[in-house]
């Protein structure tokens, strides 16, 4: 298997999660990296979630990045440098059509309560900007968990 690109979305004690795009509706792809991942030293278990290409692995290890570490050393993944935010993580931007449609909504939803035109208009946008976050899943909104600074 050929090492796959793709970065740390969030590290905290006990669970990592990693973001591969080009895995994205992919089972067979993910099912195999994450059997592999299983097999490193310290990991417990490994979740994946085929419509994003992201993997969970719950681990016994000390720290977050000896196993994505581990994981880069047994060429199985590549993470490329990137810049880190201390408090955050990972520094990415996102910009897709769903992300810009679930920030206009709330925009839109935001300023027609303030008009005071709260039920119809404000919460359908509301609504629907909701339900589009639901579908794409939080973790796309994820920098990490600002309490794990280390």
């Amino acid at each position: 298997m050929k090492p796959v690109e793709g970065y740390v979305a969030h590290e905290s004690t006990g669970r990592a999660r990693l973001n591969f795009p080009s895995l994205r509706n992919k089972p067979d792809a993910l099912s195999e990296l994450m059997s592999r991942i299983l097999k490193l030293p310290h990991v417990v278990c490994v979740d994946g979630r085929y419509t994003t290409g992201s993997i969970i692995i719950y681990h016994q290890a000390q720290k977050s990045t000896s196993i994505w570490q581990a994981a880069k050393s047994a060429g199985l993944i590549v993470i490329p440098n990137v810049e880190y935010d201390e408090l955050k993580g990972p520094i990415k931007a996102s910009i897709t059509l769903s992300n810009i449609s679930i920030a206009t909504m709330f925009i839109l939803g935001l300023y027609q309560v303030t008009r005071g035109s709260v039920l119809p208009p404000a919460f359908t946008l509301l609504w629907y900007a909701m339900e589009l976050v639901r579908q794409n899943g939080w973790e796309e909104f994820d920098h990490g968990d600002m309490s794990d600074a280390d």
